[in-house]
Parts: C-alpha cells; structure tokens; sequence
C-alpha cells in the first residue's frame, strides 16, 4: 500500500483499516513527520480525522518532538495547532517545548479579541512552557490573566503556580474576587501556595494599597490559615 491509501484509509469507519493504516503511517518514522503534518492541515475542518492523524504523528514524534516543532510556525488552522501544542507538551525534550513561545508570540497580538480556541491553545502553551519551568512568556501570562477577567483557565492558574512571583498575588487577587465555585476555591489554594513560595506575610508591603474589596478578598482568603 502507498502512503496515499494509508492516509485516505485512516478516516476509515472500519477499525481494522484503520488501524492498519495507522501501522504503515507509523513505520514511516521520522521522515514521516511532514506527511502527517500537512495531513493535519488537509483535515483541519475535520477534528474527529484531525485526531486520527494526530494519534499517529503522536506515535512517530516520541523523542523527536524538535522536527514536529520546526512545523508549528506555518501551521495555521487551529485545530492541527491544538493537536501539536498538545504533542509538544507532552514532550520532555525543554527544546522542543521552547518552541511553544512562538505559539504564544503570534497568538498574542497585542488588543486582538480572542476567540475561546485560540484562548485555549495560548493557555495550553502557557502551561506546557512554565511546567518546563520557563520563564520566557511570563510577560504574556501576566496579559493574559488581566484579559481573562472572571473566566480565568485552569491552565493559566496552573501556568501561574509553577512560574509566578510575588507579583501575580495582586492578580490572583483579582480574579478570586470574579470567579465562583470551584475556581474561586482554587484561587485561594494557588495564592496561599504562591504567598508560601515567596515568602509573603499577610502585612506585606505589597499589600498596603488594596482597596476595601480586595482587602475584604485577601481576608477570605487567609482566614482559617493556620
């Protein structure tokens, strides 16, 4: 079979073609890598074929994440984006994970209205990098928590307990006092973490210019901590 039937066979319904064809793919290796990727591309309106395609280039890019990441700059639709961001951050290669920051450079347009999946793809790449523990993007991770007023991602909070500073307290702060639920729960246990990790009291300085709101949050958030 030609590497042309393997990729019309991978959208298959039936699972044995399927998988069959996800084999031949796969024993391409890494001169495979650009096939699959311009097979994302081709498959972009398509997520359910788009993921096929992924699970398979997820195969072929374990150790060689740095050839799928020389890709990242011409892939535009957001759908094989996704996939690739995801594949990247899998990765332990802090190289290829780097390249995440170019994701994030091009996303973030300074002022551009985003749209929820690109909002979702620049968190995701935000999380990835600061789990490398890489700073490069603390910039946009800080923009980014101001343009997320009351909706703030689980991926920025998580970006944030890995690589924030005493400086992303007064933002958390913000966002503690929109947010409800579980999320508001969350915000609490990240700033008493990030206040434990910078050795921050509750008298500190940076403190003393709260409004009454956020002195009432920061209160909140402190009670019962022992």
């Amino acid at each position: 079979g030609t590497v042309a039937e393997a990729l019309s066979d991978i959208g298959s319904a039936d699972y044995f073609t399927y998988r069959k064809a996800a084999t031949a793919l796969a024993s391409l290796g890494e001169p495979g890598i650009p096939t699959l990727v311009r097979a994302l591309a081709d498959r972009a309106s398509n997520p359910a074929a788009c993921a096929r395609v992924a699970s398979v280039l997820r195969e072929v890019a374990r150790g060689r994440e740095r050839v799928v990441a020389r890709f990242l700059d011409e892939t535009t639709e957001t759908t094989p984006l996704a996939l690739m961001v995801d594949i990247l951050g899998e990765s332990s290669d802090r190289t290829a994970i780097y390249h995440l920051k170019g994701v994030i450079d091009r996303l973030e347009p300074a002022g551009i209205e985003m749209d929820q999946v690109r909002e979702t793809i620049l968190a995701k790449a935000h999380y990835h990098l600061a789990r490398a523990g890489s700073r490069v993007a603390l910039d946009s991770l800080k923009r980014t928590m101001t343009r997320q007023r009351g909706r703030l991602m689980g991926e920025i909070l998580a970006a944030v307990d890995e690589i924030g500073g005493k400086g992303e307290l007064l933002d958390l702060l913000g966002h503690y006092g929109l947010e409800q639920g579980w999320m508001k729960e969350r915000i609490r246990e990240s700033f008493r973490r990030l206040m434990k990790k910078c050795r921050v009291a509750a008298g500190d300085p940076i403190f003393q210019r709260l409004d009454d709101a956020r002195r009432g949050w920061l209160a909140e958030i402190l009670e019962h901590l022992v």
